[in-house]
């Protein structure tokens, strides 16, 4: 008979156990999730589910409560299997698992799992989860007298009690609830691949994607944190560009050039992190046309609605100035992400952060591009102020040339694209990257609940007013607001520090968003696992 060797996240690597032993264990739900199992013969190591398909056993019954008033907590305690220690010889080391996929990330902890039995007027129902009994005590189909228990209670208790204790829990709670806590992220592995060599067919197949001959098979899909490299390429591509042709200008004195300056300072950077966001969608069904698509009919087209928007909101402007594009803009290039989807609006959380990077970048590019041209209009104005305060004897030649020096220094084109490129990794694009995330995994968690369905034409706009997506959706907005307000910006220095930790801190929303669309991916996984099952 076969022997296992088993490992996980939070599990050291035990073994060996029979065959028999290690599906007793696995039917009884001993192993949590994310358990690898290896054995002779096996290249790799490999989900438990993947390679123990236990028996179908008879429907199980939910465990029964005990009678009021007190039942003994051994009682309870006994109604679940105890597994059996296994033996321990000295066992063999395996191989360890391969360095090209990590154990997947451990499976989230979610409020809807049914296990609350409730008891009213001597009748008992259940499991419910908590989130259905609140609904159901909102429509009032349960009392909040009534009664509940849940495994490893001793007695029944008011169910006003459970639904309270949710209420009064940690602000931060329900956030946390709904977007986990980053598991297993490593900055050194997320950026290990970029210092590695590779071939130019390796580039060219991270953009073949998002069609029905290269869009890879679910089970084949490796959901542990991906190692994205391409976009570093390009950012070192593009600051070749930059300072290439900042070199050809001085250096041959030739203004033909300026216009390649423009554009690689102001689309390079956030192309370079809508790459990023490209890479991280590791379903890889979207394709680069339609990714593009976003970016440059996205980007124009939200720019325009937020100027519509800014239009008809007038009053705001002059009370909260330049913080109001915040709600603003933000609103603008959300609504455009999701209506340019169309067919993409699919659910998965990794595609909506996609289709947000991508709205977001052209806004970014489009805006950049506007600023520096308004700068440099700006300058001949100034010349022409100058020498008619020289004309008019309001100001000496000296103190003219002192207000251009000063102009010229305050409106240099080459500063506005410096400043645009080194914040564009904490801008535009993180921030609608995090709102289209959100729309993207409440759409997913309302199909759900049955509240939409997944494959219907008309979008669900009833995401904007879902809690959940505005508790996540208010984060870029504030972010956008703070840097626009000035605020702790007194010099340069201070100015790209603060704006530096307030975007290290959008990364991480960005990143707990993609590790939910991970483990989004799992779930998938794990129901077509499921399916194969049941057929067989």
């Amino acid at each position: 008979m076969k022997q296992y060797y088993i490992t996980g996240p939070n599990t050291p690597q035990t073994g060996p156990f029979d065959e028999e032993f290690i599906r007793e264990q696995y039917a009884a739900g001993a192993y949590e999730e994310g358990i690898h199992i290896w054995t002779e013969g096996m290249n790799e190591w490999l989900p438990i589910a993947s390679v123990i398909r236990p028996r179908k056993p008879e429907k199980p019954t939910p465990p029964t409560p005990p009678k009021k008033p007190v039942a003994r907590g051994s009682q309870i305690l006994d109604s679940f299997p105890q597994p059996t220690p296994p033996r321990k010889p000295v066992p063999p080391v395996p191989p360890t698992p391969s360095p090209q996929r990590e154990a997947p990330i451990p499976a989230l902890h979610q409020e809807e799992a049914c296990d609350v039995l409730i008891s009213e007027g001597g009748q008992q129902r259940g499991p419910f989860s908590v989130t259905t009994l609140r609904q159901m005590c909102k429509q009032g189909e349960v009392s909040e007298q009534a009664l509940y228990w849940m495994s490893g209670m001793t007695d029944w208790k008011p169910i006003s009690e459970l639904l309270q204790n949710k209420q009064q829990a940690n602000p931060f709670a329900s956030f946390n609830k709904t977007l986990p806590k980053l598991q297993g992220f490593s900055i050194g592995k997320f950026f290990s691949l970029v210092f590695k060599r590779h071939t130019r067919e390796e580039m060219l197949d991270v953009f073949c994607c998002g069609t029905s001959k290269t869009t890879p098979n679910l089970m084949s899909v490796d959901t542990s944190w991906p190692t994205p490299w391409v976009f570093a390429r390009m950012f070192i591509i593009c600051l070749l560009l930059y300072f290439g042709f900042n070199w050809g200008a001085n250096e041959f004195d030739n203004i033909k050039l300026v216009p390649g300056i423009i554009f690689v300072g102001t689309f390079g950077v956030p192309f370079c992190i809508f790459i990023l966001f490209f890479e991280l969608n590791i379903r890889r069904d979207v394709s680069l046309y339609d990714a593009m698509k976003g970016l440059i009919i996205g980007g124009l087209l939200s720019i325009i609605l937020s100027l519509v928007f800014f239009s008809h909101t007038e009053a705001f402007n002059e009370a909260f100035g330049t913080p109001w594009a915040g709600p603003v803009e933000e609103t603008g290039k959300l609504l455009i992400a999701v209506l340019i989807a169309s067919g993409l609006r699919n659910g998965r959380i990794l595609t909506g952060l996609l289709m947000g990077a991508s709205v977001g970048a052209g806004f970014a590019a489009f805006e950049s591009a506007g600023y520096v041209f308004e700068h440099l209009m700006a300058l001949p104005d100034a010349v022409i102020r100058a020498q008619e305060a020289i004309l008019s004897g309001e100001a000496s030649p000296q103190e003219a040339a002192y207000y251009l020096r000063n102009r010229q220094a305050n409106w240099d084109p080459d500063n506005m694209l410096h400043l645009r490129a080194l914040l564009a990794p904490f801008c535009h694009v993180l921030w609608t990257a995090i709102t289209a995330g959100a729309f993207w995994m409440v759409h997913a968690s309302r199909v759900k609940e049955g509240q939409c369905q997944a494959d219907a034409d008309s979008c669900d706009w009833a995401v904007l007013k879902d809690k959940r997506f505005l508790l996540i959706a208010v984060i870029p907005v504030l972010l956008h607001m703070f840097n626009n307000c000035g605020l702790l910006a007194s010099t340069m220095k201070m100015l790209l520090t603060t704006r530096g930790i307030a975007g290290v801190f959008g990364w991480i929303i960005a990143l707990r968003l993609v590790q939910k669309g991970l483990h989004q991916i799992r779930e998938e996984q794990e129901q077509e696992l499921k399916k194969e099952e049941s057929a067989s």
